[in-house]
């Protein structure tokens, strides 16, 4: 199982460049699709061998780049990322974990404070529930199958993209 993880970013946040390396180091990455939102090329003095940049030279907005980096994403599964947050490598362990043992998730989430402050919540303690709605912060960091993403109509620029998602995977009940 590999995923491609896609990050839509507009350069601002402090996290990227550690983000970048969790990512660019961790074995079931394949691929780091940055969609870049500002206005000027990327500015990463260090090169990652993973990263791709999708450059549009302004701000698309997010949902259009979750569906941009999902249609360019050469991986069996996405990992969909804000660049404003810090994980610990096993979080990416413990999602392939769960979508390996249930094939019959369409939509993985993390939970706001294991993205925000995996120091006080660690990734190693982890519970999968199923969830009837969409629960605040789910989609800081998610992953799916390629093949559940839902494309985000046009319209939807900056909210609700994960409940567009969320709410349009085939075995939602």
């Amino acid at each position: 199982m590999m995923f491609s993880a896609i990050i839509p970013t507009m350069q601002g946040s402090s996290y990227l460049k550690p983000l970048l390396k969790i990512y660019e180091n961790h074995n079931l990455i394949d691929e780091i699709l940055i969609i870049n939102n500002s206005n000027r090329k990327l500015e990463i003095s260090e090169k990652f061998s993973k990263l791709r940049e999708i450059y549009h030279g302004e701000n698309i907005y997010v949902n259009p780049a979750w569906n941009i980096g999902a249609e360019h994403a050469i991986a069996e599964y996405l990992l969909i990322s804000n660049d404003d947050i810090i994980i610990e490598p096993e979080l990416i362990d413990n999602i392939a974990n769960s979508l390996k043992l249930n094939p019959t998730i369409g939509l993985l989430g993390a939970a706001r404070e294991t993205v925000y402050e995996p120091e006080h919540h660690s990734c190693r303690d982890y519970s999968i529930y199923k969830v009837h709605e969409v629960p605040a912060g789910y989609g800081v960091l998610f992953a799916l199958k390629r093949e559940n993403y839902k494309h985000i109509p046009a319209n939807m620029k900056i909210y609700a993209g994960e409940y567009w998602i969320f709410w349009n995977q085939d075995n939602y009940n």
